[in-house]
């Protein structure tokens, strides 16, 4: 799985202070909302009441006018007329007195005369329905429960009427509470939007709001009630009609009623979140002078432990918390690298000292067993090579007369036999290293004699810059000359198919003469260059790799030094350093 990425102590610095900022803005937050739920309720809950109240209390003093006036009706004498006999005078007097209770009101359904027992004398219509009213033989003037005949819902006022103290019948009107809403419109308007008036039997047998049946709200005089109806969510608050067994209600959409509750949410949630965006600022802030010493230090750990010992710790860490640490931890780094330095150094010159040692080594049996195996085949090939030259001198002088092409092959012996004694010579050189005998030799006269000894190819121009003021040389003059030959003919060698240039150039400094032997030959590969010196190492196609090992260990013989310098394509540059002073 890949590694998870932590928070940085700067991040998580800030984190802490957004989440205690957060929760403490959250917290105050919760306890605001809750209390104004708590005030918007309560002014909601007062505000209903209120209405509710004056609603019931301007239907009392209605009951009061609407009773004087049942009660007038019924005590009128046409209408206890009317229940005794009903001929057509007493009818039409009696139903005159009736039209009194509001033959033109719109919600009027029935207005009717009864006897005792309930039996219809008179309608004021006759087109009017008839209903069965167990309430009959009431003897106070009052509205009945609530009723309904399908989905209207009906409420009957009435008066007993009396003749000589005995109940002989009643005056109703029987209306659709449908009627009452159009009068209500200017109390809904004072509650707002989405409000509605309820009315229902005490007993909770039916409600309406005034135009169709509603399932109740839960009964209760305890306050604000909350109840859903109809898939919304309502509450209202109820109060009782005074002397009827009906009771009114003043209902609002829950929605409606917590609309400034969710607007003040909306603020609540807006102030938080910018407080918590200020607190995010200002933690950053502030916990970069806290953070960046301690992370920073960190860093300067982890490096030193990483095994980064050269970067300082820095200056930045100047608070005083800090100072004392970030000093400590500057001093362990400058011990642990001056350590480490001594260390690697001193690890590293051993190791360079045991690679040169384990090289001379290497080296040095090498050169015994070679110089044990060129000792013995040298001295058992110069005789026959010796044979062979004489063979070729007397063919020479012997054969006067032979065609041109016996001549040249007698040519090309007489070279290979040189060559032979070359790498015989070479072989000897190489196996024993003779003490030289150092005298003051004249750099210029041994330049001279080793360009005679070479042949050099037509296409080769030699230029030589050799002066004869040059201070003489303590060396032996036999092996310097061997070596000045062996450069002469390694240079004239890499450039005879080509052509070229070699240069002989010398120069004195500081006790030494050197000389410079350069060719514009192909050059030495970089990865041949440090092989060159090495014995039995060559790239020609011919020789075996011994001439250079022999020059260096010459020139070092005779107090001096021997070095190459070369790139492929512009020639070799060998230098030979040799002193002025005898014992250098």
């Amino acid at each position: 799985m890949p590694k998870q990425r932590r928070l940085s102590l700067r991040q998580r610095v800030v984190v802490a202070i957004v989440v205690a900022v957060a929760l403490g803005v959250g917290g105050y937050g919760a306890l605001a909302y809750r209390e104004v739920s708590r005030s918007i309720l309560a002014t909601t809950e007062g505000r209903l009441r209120g209405i509710a109240q004056q609603l019931t209390q301007a239907s009392a003093a209605n009951n009061a006018t609407r009773d004087q006036r049942y009660a007038t009706v019924a005590a009128d004498p046409a209408v206890r007329a009317v229940i005794r006999s009903a001929t057509p005078a007493n009818v039409a007097a009696a139903r005159k007195v009736l039209a009194t209770l509001g033959a033109d009101n719109a919600a009027l359904v029935v207005a009717d005369i009864r006897d005792a027992t309930g039996r219809v004398v008179l309608k004021l219509r006759d087109s009017q329905p008839t209903f069965s009213h167990p309430t009959a033989g009431t003897d106070t003037v009052n509205a009945t429960p609530l009723f309904a005949r399908g989905d209207t819902v009906l409420i009957e006022y009435g008066a007993p009427i009396r003749d000589a103290g005995a109940i002989i019948g009643r005056v109703a009107r029987v209306q659709s509470t449908a009627g009452s809403a159009g009068n209500l419109q200017t109390v809904l308007r004072l509650i707002g939007n989405g409000a509605k008036i309820l009315l229902g039997n005490a007993d909770g047998s039916l409600w309406t709001d005034l135009e169709h049946r509603v399932q109740r709200p839960p009964p209760t005089n305890k306050g604000l009630v909350t109840y859903e109806r109809d898939g919304a969510r309502r509450v209202s608050v109820s109060s009782p009609y005074l002397g009827t067994a009906i009771v009114a209600a003043v209902e609002m959409p829950e929605d409606l009623v917590l609309a400034p509750q969710r607007a003040v949410l909306w603020i609540l949630v807006g102030a938080g979140a910018l407080v918590v965006l200020l607190a995010a600022a200002v933690g950053w802030w502030a916990s970069s002078g806290i953070t960046r010493p301690i992370v920073r230090l960190t860093d300067a750990a982890e490096r030193i432990s990483a095994g980064d010992l050269a970067s300082p710790i820095g200056d930045a860490l100047s608070m005083p918390p800090v100072d004392r640490l970030a000093a400590s931890f500057e001093a362990m780094r400058r011990s642990v690298k001056s350590a480490h330095d001594s260390l690697e150094t001193q690890v590293a010159d051993r190791t360079r000292e045991l690679h040169e040692a384990q090289e001379e080594l290497v080296r040095k049996e090498r050169l015994a067993t070679l110089g044990q195996l060129s000792s013995s085949v040298g001295h058992e090939l110069r005789n026959p090579l010796g044979v062979m030259t004489n063979a070729v001198y007397f063919l020479e002088m012997t054969l006067k007369d032979v065609p041109q092409k016996v001549r040249d092959y007698l040519g090309i012996l007489r070279t290979q036999v040189r060559l032979s004694e070359k790498i015989v010579s070479d072989l000897l050189d190489f196996a024993r290293v003779k003490e030289p005998q150092r005298t003051a030799v004249a750099l210029r006269q041994v330049v001279d004699e080793q360009l005679g000894r070479v042949t050099i190819p037509p296409t080769v121009r030699v230029d030589r810059d050799v002066p004869d003021s040059l201070p003489t040389v303590q060396v032996d003059a036999v092996q310097v000359g061997q070596v000045v030959l062996n450069l002469i003919t390694n240079a004239a060698q890499a450039m005879e198919a080509d052509g070229g240039v070699l240069t002989l150039r010398a120069a004195a400094s500081n006790g030494t003469v050197r000389l410079s032997v350069e060719d514009t030959g192909p050059g030495i590969a970089p990865e041949n260059l440090a092989k060159v010196f090495e014995p039995l190492f060559t790239t020609k196609a011919r020789g075996i790799g011994l001439g250079l090992s022999v020059s260096r260990s010459l020139a070092v013989a005779n107090g001096g030094m021997l070095a190459v310098t070369s790139e492929p394509g512009h020639g070799a540059h060998f230098t030979l350093d040799l002193p002025t002073r005898a014992g250098a």
